[in-house]
């Protein structure tokens, strides 16, 4: 069993979406490793990112949003690749498989604390906190790393749902945010797929996709 609570503390942030139960469910059921799971429940964004920084005890944390639907072995293979990763890194990210959009996208994210500390989040025109945080450390000279790891579902539920916690992200105010809506109202109507279908594709489907692009993931799983 990898303990890894002196090394990785996870956040899960909600507002209460039919997704989160099936978000903590792939959380707690994380195969041969320990950690500590908080909950961030129904605050402004930004606010919950500073709850994050004030309460994390380890020197990375997690963000995981509560549509996001971990396959088993993703907190350890975080582990296994902040184990020996250069202290400049500020962010490490792999990706997510969105069944409404039938794509990869970006991402689940884990961040180096101190440097969090040193940098500070912001929220940009675009109601993002992910790619000013970006742009602000690689101009102190840290490095963000991502990669096309697969290692989780970025699920959907309801649109309403969808569209309440990008308010809470503060994304409405952003510009374009009418043609975001737009787009993800027409994907998402026509997504079929159960929660449950959803979850499901957490596991052996995203085994075979990692498989068939012969990721670290896969890599790490299998050997």
């Amino acid at each position: 069993m990898l303990d890894l609570k002196k090394q990785i503390d996870v956040f899960i942030i909600t507002n209460g979406r039919s997704t989160f139960p099936y978000c903590k469910k792939s959380v707690d059921n994380q195969k041969n490793v320990m950690f500590k799971t908080s909950i961030i429940e129904n605050k402004e964004w930004i606010k919950a990112h500073l709850d994050i920084v004030g309460s994390c005890q380890s020197k990375f944390f997690l963000r995981v949003d509560d549509d996001m639907f971990l396959n088993p072995y993703a907190i350890s293979f975080f582990g296994e690749c902040i184990k020996n990763q250069d202290d400049n890194i500020a962010l490490r990210g792999c990706k997510l498989w969105e069944p409404w959009s039938n794509k990869m996208c970006r991402g689940i994210k884990i961040y180096n604390l101190d440097i969090v500390k040193k940098v500070g989040f912001r929220i940009d025109l675009l109601g993002k906190i992910d790619k000013p945080f970006a742009e602000d450390c690689e101009a102190r000279g840290y490095n963000i790393k991502y990669s096309g790891d697969v290692v989780a579902i970025h699920a959907c539920g309801k649109i309403e749902e969808h569209l309440k916690y990008w308010e809470m992200r503060g994304e409405n105010k952003g510009i374009d945010f009418n043609k975001k809506r737009e787009w993800a109202t027409n994907l998402i109507k026509k997504c079929d797929l159960s929660l449950e279908q959803q979850y499901d594709l957490s596991g052996e489907f995203l085994l075979n996709l990692n498989k068939k692009n012969k990721t670290s993931f896969w890599d790490f799983i299998n050997k």
